[in-house]
């Protein structure tokens, strides 16, 4: 589907900061107290840390590229920045299932890469704990 066509398609009342589309999508979910809402939580702390001022109309794909350099920066391991991110991009589609966001904006999202090996601090493997009997 061309991102021309559902730039076109999509009209919004009004133009949400990112924190309020995450403070929506906390109402949605205020009796799913799971460690998924706590790590959503994390990811827009972050974000408020470097985007003060983010809304959904502006921000777009070099701004999560940026996002995610600001995660590596912090020193948070590739897997849980990938994490993150994804919990970010997730919150983006239940704001276009309700018709708070734009589907261009999580059209473009979608095409900025998880970071791959290499890119950021790796966690150190486990290792088997020894079993007694």
């Amino acid at each position: 589907m061309d991102s021309l066509y559902l730039e076109q398609a999509y009209e919004p009342a009004r133009v949400l900061s990112m924190y309020e589309l995450a403070e929506s999508y906390f109402q949605h979910r205020q009796h799913q107290n799971s460690r998924d809402v706590s790590n959503i939580k994390k990811a827009f702390e972050l974000l408020a840390e470097s985007y003060p001022n983010a809304d959904t109309a502006n921000f777009v794909a070099a701004d999560l590229i940026d996002y995610q350099q600001y995660l590596v920066y912090k020193g948070y391991a590739r897997s849980y920045c990938n994490k993150l991110i994804n919990f970010f991009r997730s919150v983006l589609k239940w704001g276009v299932l309700y018709q708070l966001v734009s589907p261009a904006l999580t059209y473009s999202l979608k095409c900025v890469p998880s970071l791959q090996y290499g890119t950021a601090r790796e966690n150190k493997p486990r290792e088997d704990i020894p079993v007694t009997r």
